[in-house]
């Protein structure tokens, strides 16, 4: 079971910690595994009964025999949570809450929306300790069912609501494809009529003016709407230009918008647009990465989580400080409760709850310094502690490109005995390339690549003849070979994936690493210095990776940049984290040796990626190409 800590900071009524569990599959008891706590003022007052609901034992039968008939074909994990919660039913039983969002006037929005029947929502006011409203399910039901043929389709198992945004008196709910608004009127949320005409499926953000709506045709603009009317009260624009799409988060507390782009850039918009300025919380983002950010109740501090620290931001002082915080639980045991942690940054300090409890580290104790902003004219002027690297950092890197003939070639058969051809599960593989090396050598005398002979690159079929592919779309096996001395007499194969085609060679200036790149975490460069070596690569028009076919080099990022960290781990040579020290050095080792781009024959990932090959630089120099690890990313 996993139970997701929920901090909430109501400005002068105190910080909230909450428990909720959103589980499909079980519900968890408040007692002894769920909290509810309002920090102010030194004190910590409990809130569980207000944020909480009793349920009789005959309701959670009910609940527990529906699942087991919904799902009695589920996988082992799934009867096992099942399991755990018929044995905490019990007549004293109270019901987490499965969500809550933050409105305005110190209210908090509640969901009784999982497992157990009927469906309810709440709406409470936390400083006062008092409930405001709850919803009727009959009442409810019938505002969501308004919307006629255009809300059907909810298939079995999802009616779960779930609150997608929430302002200072407005919230939007998702069931199935329904995306209705309900707000505040006289404490009790009310259908709005114009999102049942003209539905919006765009994933909005609350504040106190409104509600904010991406654009449809410029990812760096939102409309600010109100959520009453649906009425487009005007368009806001982020300075900074995202290639790939922008996030906005906000508060109801205030109007100041936080937008998070591609890269690591956050702007800050005052105003509803009239001002607004960028920083960079963590300069080393890679240009594909995006921080989850979150403002505080009064929109002066900034919280960026990087997993195993945070960073806050005074936004009115544009300083930055760091601090330690539990690494993200990633474990998973349906038979025992795990926590998500929460980190909150507030006027009050920097909150943190988990298992342990709540904690707050007041901002005195944190150490701070100015917080990095993109670099100007003049930053690329200045020292650069990264030029000292670029040597070490360099990798030749060749593109591959289809052509009508070539020594080179994708697909057809191997140019090797049928015995020399690897094999998996007893089945003979397919190839997918074969680079000549004596071709890679004309034209990178000085490359890691061993010479002469031919590099192969072999992949599993299943019995269709088809690439095999696991859950996440990764090869299930893959094989690469050096032949030194390839026999150009071999017989012609019977099976291949799909007609030979020819590559043509050439060199490529993918020679240089991302900014995110294992080997730059290693170098150990502190922020101006990560931020000065993003600026030269912006400046020499280095900063984008293309993709296609490329032998060595630096990868296309698709995701994240932490392809090297992941061939560390699969392979078992990372003793340690790879956001750890160690973790940077062992990951920095592990080099690109083949990426491969989806094709109409072979597309990698859930629509389209890469296919990578990473190999340790020990095992390169050794000529050794038995530990290989072959990862996909999609788009």
């Amino acid at each position: 079971m996993r139970v997701q800590q929920n901090l909430f900071d109501f400005g002068d009524a105190g910080i909230l910690a909450l428990s909720t569990c959103s589980s499909v599959y079980a519900m968890v008891p408040a007692t002894p595994f769920g909290s509810a706590q309002l920090w102010r003022d030194g004190a910590h007052l409990d809130l569980l009964e207000l944020c909480t609901r009793p349920v009789s034992l005959p309701a959670q039968q009910a609940a527990v025999a529906a699942l087991r008939a919904r799902l009695a074909g589920a996988v082992a994990s799934v009867q096992a949570q099942i399991d755990w919660l018929e044995a905490q039913l019990s007549e004293g039983f109270r019901e987490l809450p499965t969500h809550a969002r933050q409105l305005g006037g110190d209210r908090l929005l509640l969901g009784f929306v999982g497992v157990i029947e009927p469906g309810l929502w709440r709406v409470v006011d936390v400083a006062r300790r008092s409930v405001l409203w709850e919803s009727d399910p009959e009442d409810f039901e019938a505002a969501f069912r308004r919307g006629g043929a255009q809300w059907k389709g909810i298939a079995a198992g999802f009616e779960l609501q779930l609150p997608l945004a929430a302002g200072a008196d407005f919230v939007e709910i998702q069931r199935g494809m329904a995306r209705p608004v309900f707000v505040l009127q006289d404490e009790r949320l009310v259908l709005a009529d114009w999102s049942v005409t003209h539905p919006q499926f765009a994933d909005h953000a609350g504040l106190r003016s409104g509600m904010l709506r991406p654009s449809d045709t410029d990812p760096n603009a939102f409309a600010l709407v109100d959520p009453r009317t649906g009425q487009v009260l005007r368009t806001i624009v982020a300075p900074t230009r995202s290639r790939g799409g922008s996030r906005a988060s906000s508060t109801p507390g205030c109007d100041r918008i936080a937008v998070a782009h591609e890269g690591g850039t956050v702007d800050i918009i005052d105003g509803l647009g009239a001002t607004a300025f960028s920083i960079r919380p963590f300069p080393r983002l890679g240009r594909n990465e995006r921080l989850e950010v979150r403002l505080s109740h009064d929109g002066q501090w900034l919280g960026a989580d990087g997993w195993e620290v945070f960073r806050v931001v005074n936004l009115a002082t544009r300083e930055v400080a760091e601090l330690d915080v539990p690494v993200p639980n990633m474990q998973d045991d349906p038979a025992r409760v795990l926590y998500d942690r929460s980190v909150l940054a507030t006027g009050r300090g920097v909150a943190v709850m988990d298992e342990a409890g709540l904690r707050l580290t007041p901002l005195a104790e944190l150490g701070w310094e100015p917080v990095t902003q993109p670099a100007a004219g003049r930053a690329r002027k200045a020292a650069a502690p990264h030029a000292q690297h670029l040597d070490a950092w360099r990798r030749p890197a060749l593109t591959l490109k289809p052509a009508r003939r070539g020594r080179s070639w994708l697909y057809g058969a191997p140019d090797l005995a049928d015995s020399d051809t690897p094999t998996h599960l007893g089945r003979p593989m397919r190839l997918l390339a074969r680079i000549d090396l004596a071709e890679v050598a004309d034209l990178l005398p000085d490359g890691p690549w061993p010479a002469p002979g031919a590099l192969y690159v072999f992949i599993a079929v299943n019995d269709a003849e088809d690439v095999e592919l696991d859950a996440c779309f990764n090869p299930v096996a893959t094989r690469v070979l050096w032949w030194p001395q390839p026999d150009s007499s071999a017989g012609a194969h019977e099976h291949v994936l799909a007609p030979k085609q020819p590559l043509a060679l050439a060199r490529h200036r993918a020679d240089l690493p991302d900014i995110g790149a294992a080997v730059v975490a290693a170098a150990g460069l502190d922020d101006a210095g990560i931020e000065a070596y993003r600026a030269w690569l912006e400046q020499k028009g280095w900063s984008e990776q293309p993709g296609g076919h490329r032998l060595g080099g630096y990868p296309t990022i698709l995701q994240r940049n932490d392809l090297e960290d992941q061939a560390a781990h699969l392979d078992g040579r990372a003793n340690s984290a790879s956001h750890d020290a160690d973790g940077r050095r062992t990951a920095s080792h592990w080099r690109l040796l083949l990426q491969l781009d989806s094709d109409e024959v072979c597309m990698w990932g859930t629509d389209s990626g890469m296919l990578y090959f990473l190999i340790h630089e020990d095992d390169l120099a050794q000529r050794d190409f038995s530990r290989v690890v072959a990862l996909c990313e999609g788009l």
